[in-house]
Formats: C-alpha cells, sequence, structure tokens
C-alpha cells in the first residue's frame, strides 16, 4: 500500500484528463498534526509514503517541510508527486535535507504536453512544459533523485512522429540521471477528451514501441508498466504495479490517502467516480472471484494481470475486466519472449502497491512519476 499526504486540494494546473478534477479547489483547512497522527497510525501496513495533492508543493512551505520531516522519519527518506511548476530553491534545499525523491508530472517536450496548462490559459501547455523541463534540470543539477509520470495519449503518441519525439525527450532524461519514470494512459474523463483517447490496440502498440527501445539502451526495468509486467512473469508479487493485481473497487487496498483534515480515503482514481472517503472494513477479492468465471476465465494471462484496473472497467462496470485487455495481453506476449514465465501464476496479490506516487524501488503506485 502507498500511502499519499495531501496538505493542499489545488492546483495551478488544469490538465485536461485530470481525474481529480471534482476534488480541486476543495476548502480543507490543514491540520498537519491530525495528518501525522494519522500517518503514524497506519504506516505499518504501508509499503511507502508521498506528498501528494492537488498540488503538495501549493501548500505553504512550512507545511511541505513538516510532512517531509514526518516521512522522513519513518523512512529514513521521502517523497513527493509534484506537477514540477513550483519548485523553488527553499523546496530542492528540503528535498536535500529529507532525502525526497520527487516525481514530476509531464508528457514530454514542450511541443507534446499541450494538455497540462494553467487553470485560465488554454493555450499555456508549452509554456508549463518549458519550466517544469527546466526544473527537472535544475533537480538533477542539485543531485535530486527524479522520476517521471507520463501520460499517453493521441497529443503526444498518436503517431510515429510524435512517438520518436517522445523517447528523444525519454533518452534527454536519461543523460541527465533521471531514475525512470512510469506511462500511464490518458482516460477520457469526459467525451470531449474522446479526440486525444488512444484505442486499447493503438495503446498496445505504443507500449511495444516504447518497450523495445528502452530495451535497446537497457532502460526497459527503469520504467513503468515494463518493469511491473517483467516482475509478474518472474512472481515478484510485491513489485508490481496496483492495476496487475486484485483491488476492491470500493476499499481499493493499493492506496490510503489522507487529506489534509486528517480523514482518510480511497485510491485518487474514485475521485472521478464520486467516491473519497474510506469506509469501515477489510477489502475484498469479489471482482477477482468474478472475472475468474467470466471475461477472464480461461485467459493465460489471468494468474499475472487479473483483469486490470476497476476503473478502466468496460463500460464503466467494475465487474467487467480492463478496456485494455488487448494492449496488456499484447505487452505480455511481447514481454514473455524475453522472460518466459518462471512461476506459477499466483490467484492474489498481496503486497502489490499504488501507482499514484513517487516512481523508485520503494513504491509502486500507479499514478506518480
Amino acid at each position: 500500500m502507498t500511502i499519499l499526504l495531501m496538505p493542499y486540494m489545488d492546483c495551478p494546473l488544469r490538465c485536461e484528463y485530470c481525474f481529480e478534477k471534482p476534488v480541486l479547489g476543495t476548502k480543507i483547512e490543514a491540520n498537519i498534526d491530525a495528518m501525522t497522527t494519522v500517518l503514524n497510525r497506519i504506516y505499518a501496513r504501508g509499503a511507502g509514503v508521498s506528498l501528494h495533492g492537488g498540488e503538495p508543493l501549493a501548500a505553504p512551505i512550512e507545511h511541505v517541510e513538516a510532512l517531509l520531516q514526518a516521512i522522513y522519519r519513518l523512512m529514513g527518506r521521502s517523497g513527493v508527486q509534484t506537477n514540477g511548476l513550483l519548485i523553488t530553491d527553499r523546496h530542492i534545499r528540503l528535498f536535500k535535507r529529507y532525502c525526497t525523491h520527487v516525481g514530476i508530472s509531464m508528457d514530454g517536450p514542450p511541443e507534446l504536453s499541450v494538455l497540462r496548462r494553467f487553470k485560465d490559459r488554454v493555450e499555456s501547455g508549452r509554456e508549463v512544459a518549458k519550466k517544469v523541463n527546466e526544473n527537472i534540470a535544475k533537480l538533477r543539477e542539485n543531485g535530486i533523485s527524479v522520476g517521471i509520470l507520463c501520460v499517453l495519449g493521441r497529443h503526444n503518441a498518436g503517431d510515429e512522429e510524435k512517438l520518436g519525439k517522445l523517447f528523444e525527450w525519454v533518452e534527454w532524461l536519461r543523460s541527465i540521471g533521471v531514475s525512470g519514470g512510469r506511462f500511464l494512459v490518458l482516460k477520457a474523463c469526459e467525451p470531449r477528451l474522446e479526440e486525444y483517447t488512444l484505442t486499447p490496440e493503438e495503446v498496445g502498440r505504443v507500449w511495444i514501441y516504447l518497450y523495445r527501445r528502452l530495451r535497446k539502451i537497457g532502460w526497459e526495468c527503469a520504467w513503468s508498466p515494463f518493469r511491473d509486467f517483467i516482475n509478474a512473469l518472474k512472481g515478484k508479487t510485491g513489485q508490481v504495479v496496483c492495476w496487475l493485481g486484485c483491488c476492491d473497487p470500493w476499499l481499493t487496498k493499493a492506496c490510503h490517502p489522507i487529506f489534509p483534515d486528517g480523514t482518510t480515503g480511497l485510491c485518487d482514481r474514485t475521485f472521478i467516480r464520486g467516491l473519497y472517503l474510506r469506509p469501515e472494513g477489510q477489502p475484498l477479492e469479489i471482482r477477482a472471484e468474478i472475472l475468474k468465471e467470466t471475461d477472464c476465465k480461461g485467459c493465460k494471462w489471468w494468474g499475472y494481470c487479473h483483469g486490470g484496473c476497476p476503473y478502466d472497467a468496460v463500460d464503466n462496470d467494475w465487474r467487467n475486466k480492463s478496456s485494455l485487455c488487448p494492449a496488456i495481453k499484447m505487452l505480455f506476449e511481447e514481454i514473455s519472449r524475453y522472460y518466459p514465465p518462471t512461476s506459477k501464476p499466483t490467484e492474489t496479490r498481496e503486497g502489490y502497491r499504488h501507482g499514484d506516487s513517487p516512481h523508485r524501488d520503494w513504491s509502486n503506485h500507479g499514478d506518480s512519476g
């Protein structure tokens, strides 16, 4: 499980595809003592902890420091997932002090990052990307560990030319010492985003393109989902991204947000469905029980995939398998050529982690860098 500390529930950006839009701008007064009290109580169940948002660096810097310090005391390191826009020299000093891995959300070079915009200026995507890429370089110049979260859609992976530019940017990241990252898939949370959404078959082809190019430079294990698929095939059940595990859509076990007032929530992917607060009880595997007798019955990849994320489900019905199933099968077929399955597929994925936290060895939440 990954614990996400959310001290600030707004963001200066309004990225077109953001699934946290329903909570952005929510006015919740931060109670840092309450947040750290809850963190200390639930940490024993947590595989990783990071600051998240909204945009966590928009919080008062005193709050940022207090929470990074609290994480550091528990783990000897800390993490933050940020849009990368608000990083100052004061933040960099804190990152050094608290051994912070910085996950940055960025969709490529400026000409491709057109969907990450200021909330009041739709034309500002390139401006944002230019500043954020400069901050990525500045962090690395200061010896700060950096990972990237990149959302794939038609805006940056819709044709060969865009994919080529995207990978040139990935090679630049490698050249400055970025540790790796995570490729997510754009989900059309609103009808107007359909024009930017890749089909499942297109997602499969994009994944395979990126995997092959990363493999050529020996960097495929630094990027999700490729590392997760490799680990799944090797039977490393505690080292795969959450959407390759059995998730209870009503009591998500891979992600445990702590809101500014100390209340706890469900996975941030549930926010777009109007689900926020965490209920009492223990997660169930009812979705897995349904899928292995319906959509996924007889599938040779079932024991490695478990039907994918319920919030990517066909027709938005959690009882169905992921709409990305064709892409998942394509990538398993590709990667298994180099990493043949070495273990018996598992029926559960105890210990898997969520993909919304900074991507590093200790954290594997599906939506962060």
